[in-house]
């Protein structure tokens, strides 16, 4: 009772104490401050010293500190089991109201992630602008490498199908295959013209009617003679006018060699 009837008193002194005392503590913290770091120091010193000493004692007392955990656990697991159903019924209990209060702070979300995105719209746009920029200057550095990579394996591959076939500038090879050529055209035409001159022969008549007019003088001389021939060529193709004329010429030769 006297103490309670004191304590305005007692309040009263330690209030009026109260600067005396932080000015006291605070001139005690300024004076010990050279001692407090020493302290600090030697704590520091003396911890490093023995920390081979302190790892060696928490190794030991690892076994003995996981046997307390397990016990514990094992001892403790009804209880474990009983708080997570109890978690897990209160959860189920309080869905609704969990559900309700989420519903009713997805605007609040959806206003801070619009707020959000709207504050930053320029930057990601920056950003975008500069991604689609690095992108074209790596496709623009990537083309010219592929195109040194494709010209490079074409080229290789021209220069090694000219080994293989020994071609040279000119070609050496083509230009016997384009003189064989030109050989087998010549000779296929010889071969097709000497089957046009045959068939001209055998369509030429080798029997002719020949009139003859009236005959005078004392060595009973013949003193005109008139011949008419007819020939019909028959060619497999047609013939151009000097191939024709050729032709014509040659059986003229012939039928003046014959008759």
């Amino acid at each position: 009772m006297s103490l309670v009837t004191a304590l305005p008193v007692i309040i009263d002194a330690v209030v009026k104490a109260i600067p005396k005392i932080i000015n006291g503590i605070i001139t005690a913290v300024i004076g010990a401050i050279p001692l407090i770091i020493d302290a600090g120091v030697k704590l520091l010193i003396a911890l490093i010293q023995n920390l081979p000493l302190i790892i060696t004692t928490v190794v030991k007392a690892i076994p003995q500190i996981v046997g307390s955990l397990v016990n514990a656990i094992v001892g403790n697991i009804d209880k474990i089991i009983l708080a997570g159903v109890q978690l897990l019924v209160a959860l189920i209990a309080n869905l609704p109201a969990i559900i309700a209060a989420v519903v009713k702070a997805v605007p609040q979300i959806i206003a801070g992630l619009v707020s959000a995105f709207t504050g930053y719209i320029g930057q990601m746009a920056q950003v975008g602008g500069n991604l689609i920029k690095g992108l074209w200057q790596g496709i623009s550095d990537a083309g010219a490498w592929l195109w040194n990579k494709i010209s490079g394996f074409f080229g290789g591959i021209v220069d090694r199908i000219k080994d293989f076939f020994g071609i040279h500038s000119p070609s050496t090879l083509f230009a016997g295959l384009g003189k064989n050529m030109g050989e087998g055209i010549g000779v296929g035409f010889e071969d097709a013209m000497s089957a046009v001159s045959l068939d001209m022969q055998n369509a030429i008549p080798t029997r002719f009617d020949v009139s003859t007019g009236g005959v005078s003088g004392q060595d009973g001389a013949v003193s005109s003679t008139n011949i008419t021939q007819n020939i019909s060529v028959v060619t497999p193709k047609a013939l151009s006018e000097k191939e024709l004329a050729r032709e014509f010429k040659n059986l003229s030769r012939k039928l003046a060699l014959e008759y």
